[in-house]
């Protein structure tokens, strides 16, 4: 009988294939030895640009996470409310990588946060190792007086999870889908001129809440990592609630809020989350907090 593993092909005529080993390999932040469902695994951490050194051949399991996008801010209106950025794609999460490396170097690039910008946000970078790819989260929407909607001047952007809206959806504007995460939320009326309550980012986790009239959508939910990574509290990619003439939304698990007075937006703080919704005129959305990269081996 003949089975296929990772791309490599064996002949068996009596017992089970024997397992590839595992590799080993060094670079990033070494977090130690932890024990996942009781198996052993030395865990590697990447929060910005640099290489991984496979001095081993062998299985490796690896966790990419985008950067959060930037949020919208309160553009020319003195009571513009901008939307909530969407959170970096996670990929390795649900569904475990595992990847055979021979030795040798590889380019590890942690996407950055995207900026909030004064009317519409900017979509976060993606992560990117040995041909994986997490893309950057959707930016949001800022509360602009233009009348481009096609151009993110109102309406949020797709990306790992989609940016919320500071107006509501024209026929021409679907709702900014997460490619692999979840929808930003949209704003409470059509032009949001007077600072009507703008949507929420979408998380890993959840959605993002819809604005009112006087209250902004709340982001989405993260997503837990620390059972990939046996660490404590880790909640990554989540969205950044949308701002509003009132309250701001709600932050959503490891995620910040949306303003509710004139000001800049809150920063994302957790790996690859959005920034919060600002609000009033000139006045800047929150940056997306930037991604990162997991790799783990069995010791």
């Amino acid at each position: 009988m003949t089975r296929s593993y990772m791309g490599y092909v064996s002949s068996q005529t009596t017992s089970l294939v024997p397992a590839v080993a595992w590799g080993v390999a060094t670079g990033g932040t070494d977090l130690g030895v932890v024990t996942i469902s009781g198996a052993s695994y030395r865990i590697l951490r990447f929060t910005s640009d640099s290489n991984l050194t496979v001095t081993t051949t062998g299985l490796f399991e690896l966790l990419l996470i985008g950067g959060g996008g930037g949020a919208g801010g309160g553009g020319n209106s003195a009571a513009g409310a901008g939307a909530g950025a969407g959170g970096g794609d996670i990929v390795g999460l649900d569904t475990v990588i595992n990847t055979y490396l021979t030795a040798g170097t590889y380019a590890v690039d942690v996407g950055a946060g995207g900026a909030g910008i004064s009317d519409y946000g900017r979509c976060g970078a993606a992560s990117t190792l040995a041909g994986f790819i997490a893309v950057g989260g959707g930016l949001g929407g800022g509360a602009s007086g233009r009348t481009d909607d096609t151009v993110y001047a109102k309406i949020g952007m797709a990306g790992g999870s989609g940016g919320g809206s500071a107006a509501t959806y024209g026929t021409a504007n679907p709702p900014k889908l997460g490619i692999k995460g979840n929808n930003g939320g949209m704003g409470s009326d059509n032009a949001n001129i007077a600072g009507n309550g703008a949507g929420g980012g979408g998380g890993a986790g959840s959605a993002g809440g819809n604005g009112t009239a006087t209250v902004g959508g709340s982001g989405g939910n993260g997503a837990e990592i620390n059972g990939w990574t046996g660490g404590t509290s880790y909640f990554a990619s989540a969205g950044g609630g949308g701002s509003a003439n009132g309250t701001g939304g709600a932050a959503g698990t490891g995620g910040v809020a949306g303003l509710g007075v004139n000001g800049n937006g809150n920063n994302g703080v957790n790996y690859g989350a959005g920034g919060g919704g600002g609000r009033g005129g000139m006045n800047v959305g929150g940056n997306g907090a930037a991604g990162a990269v997991f790799v783990r081996f069995r010791v």
